[in-house]
């Protein structure tokens, strides 16, 4: 029996963004997406996406990738069907990222 993927969505743009889909990613049963006010990182993402298929995380001498999705600049085209969601953004833009 096939389970559904876990539909997951990390918001930001910084190191914990890049970290967390990509480690999330490297799961068959996860479904990353990000989601970033920032057009300049969204771009950066979808530019990664479209070349590589996701993001290589580097620890030490070890590298982990994992596939992403996609990355939007409009939460809502993410956000309904999220199981989970990571807010990896510092607490002073919170109110940016929920308006």
């Amino acid at each position: 029996m096939e389970s559904k993927p876990l539909n997951i969505l990390v918001c930001g743009g910084g190191n914990a963004t890049h970290v967390i889909a990509g480690l999330a990613g490297r799961h068959e049963n996860c479904k990353v997406s990000i989601f970033d006010i920032v057009e300049k990182e969204v771009k950066g993402f979808q530019e990664g996406i479209e070349k590589f298929g996701g993001i290589t995380v580097k620890h030490g001498n070890n590298k982990y990738f994992g596939k992403v999705h996609k990355a939007v600049q409009k939460c809502d085209e993410v956000a309904k069907d999220a199981d989970v969601i990571f807010i990896s953004i510092p607490a002073f833009v919170h109110e940016e990222y929920f308006k």
